[in-house]
C-alpha cells in the first residue's frame, strides 16, 4: 500500500453522487497501485484478491473514467482514472496520486515530529541517574602486619610497609609464614651493619620471605649460634 485512505474521500462527488461501486472500486485502486499511481492488473484479478464481485468493479471502473465537472481538482477534465494503453482494456493510471501520497507524506511527517517531540520531552523530565562508584575498602590491617613489623629488625617506613601488605593481602597461613620469615631475617641481621638491613616495606615487595623460608633450618640454627657466640 503506497497511500492512506481518508475521510475526506466521503466528502466528494464519488460519495455524494455515486455511485457507490465507483468509490469502492477507487479504494481497492488506491490500495492495489504501484509507488507510481499506477494499477496494472485485469479487473478479474482484482476480484479475485479483493473478493468484490467483478460487477461492481467493472461499474465503479467505468464511472472513474468519466469526466467530473465538479471535482476539487481539473487534471484530465476530473477524471479519477486514465488508461495507461489505449490498445487494451484494462491497466490504468491514478491521475491525482502524488496529491493522495503527498497527504500521506504529510501525515507521516507530522506523526515522526509528534513522536519525536513527545520522546524528547520524556528524556528531559526523566531524572538523571548518576552511576554508583564502587568505593574499594582498603583491607584492614591484621594483627599480623603487627606482628610482623614488631618481629622486623628495622623500624622505618611503616606506611610502605603498611602499602605492601595491602598489596599483598596474605591469608592467615601466608600472614603466618611471613611473620616467621621476618623473625628468621632478623635473627640473621644480629650483629650485622644495621645500614645494609632492608626496610620493610621493600622487603614485602621483593617477596624476601621466600628467600628465609628457603633457608635450611638446620644451617639458620648454625647461624644463630655465631651470632650468640660474637
Amino acid at each position: 500500500m503506497f497511500v492512506k485512505l481518508y475521510a475526506s474521500m466521503y466528502d466528494g462527488t464519488l460519495a455524494r453522487r455515486g455511485p457507490w461501486e465507483a468509490l469502492v472500486t477507487f479504494q481497492q485502486l488506491l490500495i492495489l497501485c504501484d509507488r507510481f499511481g499506477v494499477v496494472d492488473i485485469h479487473p478479474e484479478v482484482i476480484s479475485r484478491r479483493t473478493l468484490i464481485p467483478l460487477e461492481v468493479l467493472e461499474k465503479g471502473i467505468a464511472h472513474l473514467l468519466k469526466p467530473d465537472p465538479e471535482s476539487r481538482r481539473s487534471d484530465e477534465d476530473g477524471r479519477r482514472i486514465v488508461p495507461i494503453d489505449a490498445g487494451r482494456a484494462w491497466g490504468w493510471r491514478i491521475v491525482n496520486y502524488s496529491h493522495y501520497r503527498a497527504m500521506r507524506d504529510t501525515d507521516e511527517r507530522r506523526e515522526y515530529q509528534r513522536n519525536y517531540m513527545r520522546k524528547k520531552r520524556a528524556d528531559k523530565a526523566a531524572p538523571v541517574v548518576e552511576p554508583v562508584k564502587k568505593i574499594q575498602k582498603k583491607p584492614d590491617l591484621s594483627a599480623a602486619f603487627q606482628e610482623f613489623y614488631a618481629a622486623f629488625p628495622r623500624k622505618v617506613g611503616k606506611r610502605d610497609a603498611e602499602k605492601a601488605w595491602r598489596a599483598l593481602a596474605p591469608d592467615d597461613e601466608l600472614a603466618q609464614k611471613i611473620v616467621a620469615a621476618a623473625k628468621a631475617y632478623c635473627a640473621s641481621r644480629r650483629g650485622q651493619d644495621r645500614q645494609y638491613t632492608k626496610f620493610p616495606g621493600s622487603w614485602l615487595n621483593a617477596r624476601r620471605w621466600e628467600d628465609e623460608m628457603a633457608t635450611p633450618r638446620e644451617e639458620l640454627s648454625n647461624g644463630e649460634a655465631l651470632l650468640g657466640a660474637v
